[in-house]
């Protein structure tokens, strides 16, 4: 088979790996299946649909060999056969060996751990703050989009507050500016209370401002239709669609987890004539 993806190193998940290489073989194909290609990797059809749901994992000798018949070179595959065993190792020593050799090769943005413990998730308000002044850097841009998801001013002040002491903001004079060293990627269990909380905040000053709510029961599902695995692995492919989004620009910078968010509801505006966007 022809080779389709031109760097591995850009990759830290090797089922995103492999969900790219399908997607480039099919996109100029649209006769090439799923069982297509699992005949050319000999798998079985159920195994690859269950490896790239994050419900299965590749051995990883089976994986070199998966890999090998995609015309990856050697070096290729020890760099997969890492992702591989970072991925599936019980072993915390195997898994840690795995990691420093994946840190050491991964394209620009550096692998950062599972943090359960950042400040900015200590409620939706630092959420939101620190969200925010990554587009505004000063207290009162601050305060224009939070007047509107009604969050108390005195909160708000307090969150910016907390968030210089412990340098996740550098203050310099009356602006405040984000220092990317403290952000890290975070556990899900401890994310998810406070995107709910935050998403409720925007939809309901979304639905005051005359726009159209969605029923819960819709936003309900989309959470509720994912298990553990399959979540887990939606997580890695935002984490890589980004991490390319900022190679692409030149960005040195790590991955920004509210690149999407801030983009859409930063630019919410009211329905008067009078009004103008919140990031003009």
């Amino acid at each position: 088979m022809n080779k389709k993806i031109n760097n591995v190193y850009d990759y830290a998940d090797y089922r995103i790996l492999l969900s790219d290489d399908f997607m480039a073989r099919s996109a100029n194909n649209y006769g090439y299946s799923l069982r297509a290609y699992s005949r050319d990797l000999s798998l079985s059809p159920g195994f690859l649909s269950d490896l790239l749901r994050g419900n299965k994992d590749l051995s990883p000798a089976k994986g070199r060999l998966v890999f090998s018949k995609l015309s990856f070179e050697n070096e290729e595959l020890d760099y997969i056969e890492k992702l591989i065993v970072f991925k599936s190792a019980t072993d915390d020593s195997q898994k840690q060996d795995a990691h420093n050799y994946i840190e050491s090769r991964f394209n620009r943005t550096t692998l950062v751990g599972d943090n359960s413990k950042d400040l900015i998730l200590k409620s939706s308000t630092h959420f939101a703050v620190y969200g925010i002044v990554r587009k505004v850097n000063n207290l009162e841009g601050v305060y224009q989009f939070t007047d509107q998801l009604e969050m108390p001013r005195a909160e708000v002040s307090a969150a910016v507050q907390e968030l210089t002491e412990h340098h996740y903001f550098i203050q310099k004079d009356n602006t405040y500016q984000v220092n990317d060293e403290k952000l890290t990627l975070t556990s899900h269990e401890e994310i998810i209370p406070v995107l709910k909380k935050f998403s409720t905040q925007m939809i309901d000053m979304i639905a005051k401002n005359g726009g159209i709510k969605p029923p819960e029961a819709v936003a309900n599902g989309l959470v509720l239709g994912l298990n553990e695995q399959s979540w887990d692995l939606a997580v890695e492919a935002q984490k890589h669609f980004i991490k390319s989004l900022l190679r692409i620009a030149n960005h040195p910078g790590p991955v920004d987890r509210f690149v999407m968010l801030s983009n859409i509801w930063l630019t919410v505006k009211k329905p008067s004539s009078s009004s103008q966007p919140l990031n003009s």
